[in-house]
């Protein structure tokens, strides 16, 4: 089975309901941002503190092209990584992709408290992140508003229910 890429916002639960939905599907598991720092010795946060925002987008480009022709796992990728380089087009193209919409006010809720996030310290770079990335976000193949109306398993069920016609081609 092609890769299943999960896109969205920091905060959107591409993380939790990946873990859950390649548990369901009994398919591996990749977070973007772990395998980063898991490369790099270094947070995407902390990598854009020190090297600037650039340099994240240049280190999870050489990343993405390892993992395109990865097959049976769930990616969740960093909130910023579809926006760059055309790789929402290389995502849409080498797997299934899925958008984990939120509000900015949701994520917002959920951000606050998160000091090591450099681009999303107020409830204005949030907003004005969401609304300069979402187009791009809109172009993934399914969408999942994950807003917190819906408990997670009712969430991932239907995901999984979506994607179990993916899984057979």
């Amino acid at each position: 089975m092609r890769p299943i890429f999960l896109v969205g916002m920091p905060g959107c639960g591409k993380t939790t309901i990946g873990k859950e939905l390649a548990k369901k599907m009994e398919l591996d598991f990749l977070d973007t941002d772990e395998e980063i720092k898991r490369a790099y010795g270094r947070t995407p946060e902390q990598i854009i503190e020190e090297d600037g925002e650039k340099r994240l987008r240049v280190l999870e480009l050489e990343l993405l092209s390892g993992i395109m022709n990865l097959k049976n796992v769930v990616v969740s990728t960093g909130g910023g990584l579809p926006i760059f380089n055309e790789n929402m087009s290389k995502l849409n193209t080498s797997g299934i992709t899925v958008y984990l919409s939120c509000s900015a006010d949701t994520l917002w809720k959920r951000l606050r408290n998160d000091r090591t996030r450099p681009l999303s310290r107020t409830y204005e770079e949030v907003k004005s992140m969401l609304e300069k990335r979402e187009p791009e976000y809109l172009k993934a193949s399914y969408h999942v508003h994950t807003d917190g109306k819906t408990q997670i398993g009712t969430q991932i069920q239907n995901l999984y229910e979506v994607l179990r016609n993916e899984w057979t081609k």
